[in-house]
């Protein structure tokens, strides 16, 4: 599975990535980013349509949100990510970021290591 808001991030980090230029640089540099865009999003697109399912939010993912803000005190992009998995059953999620690392007694399990990957 894999979020809009995930997405979202992917192709900022390739963007920065591609680019080697800030975000106000990339942000007022629109021919930069159109340009980068072009040769990067058809790899996405076909990477996402072919091993990912799309995983809406809903409006009732709001309480998990301030449920998992509270106890948890995930920033509110980490905390939306776990709260859609939260709210859709999802039992796994495969994250390079270490501010999921300490959560703990969750349905979710974490896994941060290619090598966990095997062992699930």
């Amino acid at each position: 599975y894999i979020t809009v808001d995930t997405v979202e991030e992917i192709l900022y980090v390739l963007l920065k990535h591609f680019s080697k230029k800030s975000y106000w640089e990339l942000k007022n540099d629109h021919e930069l980013a159109k340009k980068i865009y072009k040769e990067i999003l058809p790899l996405v697109q076909s990477l996402i349509s072919t091993l990912f399912k799309l995983v809406q939010t809903t409006p009732s993912i709001s309480n998990v949100l301030f449920d998992v803000c509270e106890e948890y005190g995930l920033l509110p992009k980490d905390a939306l990510i776990f709260s859609t998995c939260v709210e859709n059953n999802i039992n796994y999620l495969i994250t390079f970021d270490k501010d999921f690392k300490n959560l703990k007694n969750t349905k979710i399990t974490i896994i941060s290591d290619y090598q966990e990957l095997s062992l699930q």
